[in-house]
């Protein structure tokens, strides 16, 4: 003889005349619901919809069941949550939610081309990961990477969203040029040894107004911290000339970047006069001695890198480096 012993509802303790009860019933839930504010945040400004635009698709729309929008809005919703890692996806990929948030018309997954996909509404972590790691030169004759990003316009992409979302001009702008560190794990390639962090990484170059980042650039480590910040200048510079063309703009002066004669070369061809060097707001202590010294500050004295290592040739280089 069996006993049914399935419950449908526990009782606790009741609390101040409170009844507490636990029940089963709920069908699907959450515990992410916050992100539908990032979802309006999206539909209202359109900052993912516009950085889609920088990526070239060379997939057949026939056998696909993501745009590259949708893609992006699941990865980036996904990283506004805290899912840093591609694996988390083989979980995500079945939450109906976030298929709410990217935009998918059946959010249960029914309508997948596939019937081993069906009931999962979004894409596994393979699909994103060859979003990711799609070289710069492929083509709509590549086997399964197709998917293939624009350098120039994810760099212009940051400052003209800051462009077209600032209604009025500030009364100044000063550009806070910045190369940091971005730790490493495993054998990617570029990667070398900075004795300054004291770890393999690269170097990206952060160009910042305020808190709101106007440009990033992916670089290796091996390499002097304020190398192509020219170029970066001079493409930021135009832009904002071509807005607000009478907006004093300053360079934030770092010893350690050290690209005072480019920025003043720049400057004075853009706007005539030569910039005003100043620090940025937000520093509250002031530079270190050895930061002050002439030999570290001086416009015309070159900043060697730490050592010197050889450079592969072109031929060496793999095409799906990233950069």
């Amino acid at each position: 003889m069996t006993t049914a012993c399935i419950l449908t509802t526990f009782d606790f303790q009741p609390l101040a005349g409170r009844q507490i009860t636990a029940r089963f019933d709920g069908g699907t839930i959450t515990s992410g619901a916050g992100g539908l504010l990032l979802r309006e945040v999206e539909a209202r400004g359109g900052i993912i919809a516009s950085f889609a635009e920088c990526f070239e698709d060379f997939r057949d729309p026939d056998l696909i069941d993501f745009s590259v929008l949708e893609l992006l809005k699941q990865r980036m919703f996904a990283l506004c949550l805290g899912y840093k890692d591609l694996n988390d996806h083989e979980q995500l990929r079945a939450d109906p939610l976030l298929a709410v948030w990217v935009g998918r018309n059946d959010p249960t997954g029914q309508d997948r081309l596939d019937r081993r996909d069906r009931g999962k509404p979004l894409a596994g972590k393979s699909t994103l990961n060859r979003l990711e790691l799609t070289p710069r030169r492929a083509n709509e004759q590549s086997r399964d990477k197709k998917i293939v990003y624009r350098e120039r316009k994810i760099e212009e992409f940051f400052a003209e969203t800051f462009l077209r979302w600032t209604e009025r001009p500030p009364e100044e702008i000063v550009l806070d040029f910045d190369a940091t560190d971005d730790p490493l794990h495993g054998h990617p390639w570029g990667r070398f040894f900075h004795g300054d962090y004291d770890s393999y990484c690269y170097l990206p170059l952060d160009v910042f107004f305020g808190e709101h980042l106007r440009c990033g650039k992916l670089r290796p480590a091996d390499i002097d911290a304020s190398a192509g910040s020219r170029k970066v200048l001079q493409r930021l510079v135009a832009k904002i000339r071509g807005r607000w063309p009478n907006v004093p703009l300053a360079p934030h002066r770092r010893a350690r970047l050290n690209a005072a004669r480019a920025e003043s070369s720049c400057f004075r061809r853009h706007s005539g006069n030569t910039p005003r060097w100043r620090c940025a707001p937000t520093t509250k202590n002031p530079l270190p001695n050895d930061l002050k010294s002439p030999a570290a500050t001086a416009p015309d004295t070159p900043v060697s890198p730490r050592r010197r290592l050889r450079q592969p040739a072109k031929n060496d280089l793999p095409e799906d480096r990233p950069f």
